[in-house]
């Protein structure tokens, strides 16, 4: 399957699997017709060459999903529902092990409902993955390596994938391109936007960068990631008070062109992380980036 640009009238907001896939690995196509991109190891790749919003301090913006004094909260997955404003979202009360919690939001996320447990069995990570594939039906995906899919498991050599259901036939990849540092991170989630723009939340992990550890976004178009150009610019949606451990980050676009996105993180110093989402739109985002006069970066030392 190879990576496609947005069609035509296509949904606002709708998953792109394999551009989403390209992106969590750090790749990009590089088949004969996708030849344009500056090559890897040029001074784009170890360079932010794009504008910095930060929306960390705009607590306005910002809806806990869930957090608990002294408990572990993190690695939420989202799915928004058919009628443009129930979001589900699922996440393991523990790191990567404990009771699985689902709660709701009826109103887009603005406000959260805790549910009934998904089942009696758990996982690292669990449905780590939630895709729509039809009206009405889901697949998700976990993984486990023994402690927590059964009662009083143990841990074994081999990881094991789960799934509730899957029409998977198999994916085929093209030859890997090395990605514009703006795109550098961890956990990458990928939703196109109204207007075709791509929407991309993950963790910084370029050294030198002034949101390195952070729960970012970038802003570009699909031509930006096959040219192998930095984009429009990036968003700091939260501080992550630590180096690391935050941003499993579920998005979802409402009908109206709002992003939702949903993760965890360490958002207060010395507590343990909890999931929290952070509403925008990319209008809103535009006109402050048109704001910053100069790109609020400096080299990296990849």
């Amino acid at each position: 399957m190879s990576v496609r640009p947005p069609r035509r009238g296509a949904r606002p907001g709708r998953c792109v699997p394999a551009a989403f896939a390209a992106l969590l690995l750090a790749l990009v196509p590089a088949a004969a017709s996708l030849q344009t991109g500056a090559p890897a190891g040029a001074d784009i790749f170890r360079e932010l060459a794009v504008p910095l919003v930060d929306l960390a301090d705009q607590k306005e913006r910002q809806v806990v999903v869930d957090r608990e004094p002294g408990r572990y909260l993190g690695h939420p997955t989202t799915v928004l529902l058919e009628d443009g404003k129930t979001i589900l979202c699922v996440y393991p009360q523990g790191h990567g092990k404990g009771a699985i919690c689902l709660k709701k939001s009826a109103d887009g996320g603005r406000t959260w409902t805790p549910l009934r447990p998904v089942g009696d069995w758990g996982g690292i990570v669990t449905m780590g993955s939630v895709i729509r594939t039809g009206d009405g039906e889901y697949m998700a995906l976990f993984h486990d390596d023994g402690r927590f899919f059964r009662k009083d498991g143990a841990i074994s050599k081999a990881m094991t994938v789960y799934k509730t259901f899957s029409r998977d036939g198999g994916l085929t990849w093209t030859v890997p391109r090395e990605l514009p540092a703006a795109l550098t991170g961890d956990r990458h989630t990928a939703r196109y936007a109204p207007d075709g723009r791509l929407f991309v939340s993950f963790r910084d992990t370029v050294q030198g960068s002034p949101s390195r550890g952070d729960w970012v976004a970038w802003v570009g178009t699909y031509a930006d990631i096959v040219a192998g150009r930095p984009g429009q610019y990036r968003i700091r949606l939260m501080d992550n008070k630590r180096d690391w451990d935050c941003a499993y980050p579920g998005v979802e676009v409402l009908p109206g062109g709002t992003i939702v996105a949903t993760t965890y993180g360490h958002w207060t110093e010395g507590e343990e992380p909890f999931v929290v989402s952070v509403r925008l739109t990319l209008a809103e985002t535009d006109a402050l980036a048109k704001a910053q006069k100069s790109p609020s970066t400096r080299n990296s030392q990849d």
